[in-house]
């Protein structure tokens, strides 16, 4: 695989529940994150409210990272 670099203007922004998100990388290049047909995906989310649901990716791992403040994550009694 070759790396790339990809610059800031050719991120998509977008609107969720609880504020907005770039999608930095996703893979294969031609994916629609809606359709959920991407194998990976790199983004960075900002939180502007205190309590939100997040999307749903069934069928997929997501890794967090907080990159600035606290977050506290609670699934449906599962975990926090």
């Amino acid at each position: 695989m070759k790396v790339r670099k990809i610059d800031k203007s050719q991120f998509k922004e977008s609107v969720w529940s609880g504020g907005s998100t770039s999608q930095l990388y996703i893979y294969p290049e031609d994916a629609d994150l809606n359709e959920k047909s991407f194998d990976f995906r790199i983004s960075s989310a900002i939180i502007d409210v205190e309590e939100s649901d997040f999307t749903a990716f069934p069928g997929f791992s997501r890794m967090l990272m907080v990159l600035d403040g606290e977050l506290e994550i609670i699934h449906k009694d599962q975990y926090s």
